[in-house]
């Protein structure tokens, strides 16, 4: 652990003092110091974080870093709020740029899903022929089976992952190993099962990645204890602040209503364009739609309506708009939920209070109510600016995805593998992009930077504390990785339990395999909203520590 023995002198030269920061004339006790007197420490300092951080005091000592901060230290500013009372607007031209494009596809939706409501009436008017029965497996469902098939998916994902949650309380320390430990089994054994089908490309891929990750957790041994510690922090926060997951229930919903409209939109442009053929409806549904191409709602005349390279151009570029609308907007409802969550933690970090009983609060109601406020309204032009960046490159990827399909019909090797080639580039490009806006929205949310301000920030961050990051990420990772997975499996698995015994008759696959994924999903899903809340936790934590190290 020389490496903190190094930086630290440098890393805290290297700082600017953030607004919220204990100011620099303030002298602290020097935790590494033998003479040191923890006795008229606490005399002198309650320290916000001594249920959580100063019990761990030990390790930071061994390793020399991250001392917790007095709470009680004079700080830069004079209110008593971590943020100021009128801060200022950033980035307000994103915030613009945004709401006009968020405009533009309002009107492109309405058009379209008007397009798709009258395909979807016209096929439902249309009488059916009592003598065709129809035979599909999913008819043989009853509702009762369907209740409990939704049950078990949400209601055994919601107990499985609180139970987990409890368990990364419990056990931080032994399920970073245990999950570590499954993580690199579980690439070996997908390695081996292509080796034993002969597929030896991919084998050899998922053998290298599990081997790397085995090298990765064992060099990484010694920053368990900081992980877990870390793990341990955010899980005990976020219990006592339950609306950071609420917060990301409701951008998940919000998230799954724009996706929602978004597919209708692309259906209901492609009928308008191309006509419903596309799409395999029956030509007879086509009469008694509204020919009218002025139709205020989105009627087109489909007898005259053909696949010419102008329709194609403009079908291309209307979806390319909703498509480049589609990841702005999930990226900046993900990013408000980061910036909100992340703000929590900040608020907790600098601004609570030991009550004497070992416990510490925060004289501040609503804290998450707060923070997401200033998310949606100071800091909202920053969060759209991060996330057009992210937006224009996988708009970017889609072309070329499109562009390496077309080459491929077209039998154009060379154009085909030149377009993966830079897709594949621009995917590296994007996850890392990603990961640095992570930590770039963490600044935003704690100081109330500019997005310019916060990146740069965030290079300071990684060039020195980088490393420290990203072992942490990983440790943290490999646990809500895999436990994702564990729980989504297990509620699949309890579904397959009920096909056996229920009513459901035995003779189609398609039953037991629809129930496992639909179970398997949504309790996925509902861990990763649990997931993401504590990636927000950690990266927020992470980044007070090392800026007030």
């Amino acid at each position: 652990m020389s490496y903190y023995n190094s930086q630290q002198t440098q890393w805290s030269q290297s700082q600017q003092q953030p607004l919220y920061h204990p100011a620099p004339s303030t002298t602290y006790p020097n935790y590494n110091d033998k003479n040191y007197n923890n006795n008229q420490y606490n005399q002198q300092y309650h320290d916000p974080q001594q249920q959580y951080y100063q019990q761990n005091n030990q390790y930071y000592q061994q390793n020399n870093q991250y001392a917790p901060p007095p709470s009680n230290a004079p700080l830069t500013t004079a209110s008593a709020e971590k943020f100021v009372k009128k801060p200022k607007y950033n980035d307000v031209w994103a915030s613009i740029l945004f709401f006009l494009v968020l405009a533009a596809f309002g009107v492109c939706a309405y058009f379209g899903v008007n397009t798709a409501k009258d395909v979807y009436l016209n096929i439902i008017s249309k009488p059916k022929d009592a003598s065709k029965p129809v035979d599909s497996p999913l008819t043989k469902i009853s509702e009762r089976d369907i209740l409990y098939t939704v049950a078990i998916g949400v209601g055994g994902g919601f107990v499985f992952s609180l139970i987990y949650f409890f368990m990364m309380q419990l056990f931080a320390g032994s399920l970073i190993i245990i999950q570590s430990i499954l993580l690199v089994a579980s690439l070996l054994g997908v390695s081996a099962w292509y080796f034993y089908q002969a597929v030896y490309i991919p084998a050899v891929v998922f053998l290298v990645i599990g081997l790397l990750f085995a090298w990765f957790f064992f060099s990484w041994r010694s920053r368990i204890p900081f992980a877990k510690v870390m793990l341990k922090t955010v899980t005990k926060i976020i219990s006592g602040y339950p609306a950071t997951i609420l917060t990301g229930i409701f951008g998940l919903i919000l998230e799954m209503i724009f996706l929602t409209v978004f597919l209708v939109t692309v259906f209901g442009w492609i009928v308008k364009i191309n006509g419903p053929e596309t799409f395999g409806i029956d030509e007879n549904n086509n009469s008694t739609l509204n020919t009218n191409s002025n139709s205020t709602n989105g009627g087109f005349n489909t007898r005259n309506t053909r696949r010419t390279v102008n329709s194609s151009y403009a079908l291309y570029g209307i979806y390319l708009f909703l498509l480049f609308s589609y990841y702005w907007t999930t990226q900046v409802l993900k990013n408000i939920v980061h910036v909100t969550v992340s703000g929590v933690f900040a608020t907790f970090y600098f601004l609570g209070v030991s009550n004497g009983n070992g416990k510490v609060v925060v004289n501040e109601r609503n804290p998450t109510l707060k923070s997401a406020k200033r998310a949606v309204t100071t800091s909202f032009g920053t969060i759209c600016f991060g996330s057009l960046i992210i937006a224009l490159i996988q708009t970017v990827r889609a072309m070329l995805r499109t562009l390496a399909n077309e080459a491929a019909d077209d039998g154009n090797i060379a154009l085909m593998f030149l377009a993966c080639c830079a897709h594949c580039i621009l995917s590296w490009i994007e996850g890392l992009v990603q990961y640095f806006n992570h930590y770039a929205f963490t600044q935003v949310a704690i100081y109330g930077k500019d997005y310019c301000s916060a990146a740069k920030a965030t290079w300071a961050l990684i060039q020195t504390r980088g490393v420290d990051a990203i072992v942490n990420d990983n440790l943290i990772g490999a646990v809500l990785t895999m436990g994702g997975l564990f729980i989504g499996l297990l509620c699949g698995g309890l579904s397959y339990v009920f096909y056996i015994f229920s009513e459901m008759p035995k003779d189609h696959f398609a039953y037991p395999l629809t129930m496992f994924l639909f179970c398997f999903i949504i309790a996925f899903t509902e861990f990763l909203i649990l997931s993401e809340v504590i990636n927000s936790g950690v990266s927020a934590t992470f980044v007070c520590l090392s800026e007030d190290a």
